[in-house]
């Protein structure tokens, strides 16, 4: 019997000695029953290991056969956005009931609910993005709805100049004022940091808000003017690939190393005119990358410039098309569905046989003769969630 439901596959550290089968809740406020299609299991184990690959088979929409089509990571928070446009999160004890009588955080996630404040007639999500203490939705008309906080060096919260902490959903627009509906340029496209926003409006210009303390806003901060990177500005009209913000180990691609960038600088290498014509479609953030090779030194034997990754034998002919970059790892999707991994992954991230924490090359994590397809990976802190497809050819 062919599968119709979108699996979420996490590979992640859990710090809990037991096996705990979470619960999916019903938007009536009920949980379902355990023989429901709707399954969400989490797996740990006594050494603080990652338990590798899990697949977590689940509708968090409100019709069956409502699946899964976007998962998004951020911090310790995983959101997933279905074909009926609801946004669903994770939630766990701390946010909801906690002991008294423990003294111990749970970080683990008990159930996944849909986020009610989403839930609008007038806004329909198409695309997420999270940070560590924030998450954002895209609408399909582009407007954009955000809440959370934005944390700097030093641990203080806030979202904007007189809010430390958005706990409602609102309206963003890139005019540099929030308001009670949206005004806005309109949106095509969002991705988030750790603490800070970047969005793409249909008029091909690049706005950033948030901490840019490294510089990854791709303005010039100064102290005394920090207040104002909370609200978005535009960095630059979108053209070919620029970079910015923290290169200490050449992460930017620029061809130098340096502390930090801060305004937008060209990559000529990823030129068209230096690709045969190509052009770069897709682009990872990572939180930072360092050499895997030699003493493992920071920084020591860093890549400066973009060059092409050697893909195994096993993926010949499957041109990679999804890519995403974690703190010190990568992972690739193929045409076909396979999944790649490479770079360290102390807590179990790689996803690789053997609990194995580092590979210098990409990796099959997962095979395209296996039973399920990957369509899409997003990376939190410390664990990646997968979007996974059953595969029309397997019956079991």
């Amino acid at each position: 019997m062919k599968s119709l439901i979108a699996a979420v596959a996490a590979l992640h550290f859990m710090p809990a000695q037991r096996w705990h089968a979470s619960q999916i809740i019903n938007p009536d406020g009920h949980p379902r029953s355990a023989n429901s299609t709707a399954k969400a299991i989490e797996i740990s184990n006594s050494i603080r290991k990652a338990i590798g690959l899990q697949l977590v088979e689940m509708v968090p929409g409100t019709k069956a056969g409502v699946g899964i089509v976007t998962v998004t990571s951020g911090g310790l928070n995983t959101y997933l956005l279905d074909k009926a446009g609801l946004v669903t999160r994770d939630q766990r004890r701390s946010e909801t009931k906690k002991d008294p009588s423990d003294n111990e955080p749970d970080l683990r996630a008990n159930y996944y609910a849909v986020i009610k404040g989403l839930i609008d007639d007038e806004f329909r999500a198409a695309r997420l993005a999270a940070g560590d203490n924030f998450g954002a939705a895209l609408g399909e008309k582009g407007e954009l709805k955000v809440w959370g906080t934005f944390r700097d060096d030093e641990g203080k919260a806030s979202f904007s100049s007189d809010v430390k902490t958005q706990l409602l959903h609102t309206f963003v627009s890139v005019l540099g004022r929030t308001t009670a509906r949206p005004q806005y340029d309109p949106i095509s496209s969002i991705t988030g940091g750790e603490n800070h926003l970047v969005a793409l409006t249909m008029r091909s210009e690049v706005y950033s808000w948030g901490i840019g303390g490294s510089g990854q806003l791709g303005l010039r901060v100064l102290v005394r003017h920090k207040q104002d990177a909370l609200v978005p500005q535009r960095v630059h009209e979108a053209g070919e690939v620029w970079a910015w913000g923290m290169n200490s180990v050449g992460q930017l691609g620029i061809g130098e190393r340096d502390d930090g960038v801060s305004q937008p600088t060209r990559l000529p290498v990823l030129s068209p005119a230096n690709m045969g014509g190509d052009r770069v479609v897709q682009l990872g953030i990572p939180e930072e990358h360092e050499g895997f090779a030699g003493k493992g030194t920071r920084g020591a034997e860093c890549v400066a410039e973009p060059v092409l990754v050697p893909l195994p034998a096993a993926v010949e002919g499957d041109p990679v098309v999804r890519i995403s970059c974690g703190p010190q790892y990568n992972m690739a999707v193929t045409k076909e569905g396979v999944l790649l991994s490479w770079g360290v992954g102390l807590q179990g991230e790689l996803g690789l046989a053997g609990n194995a924490e580092s590979a210098v090359t990409p990796q099959v994590v997962v095979r395209k003769e296996g039973s399920w397809a990957v369509e899409q990976v997003s990376y939190g802190w410390q664990h990646v969630i997968g979007l996974f497809r059953k595969r029309e050819d397997d019956e079991s």
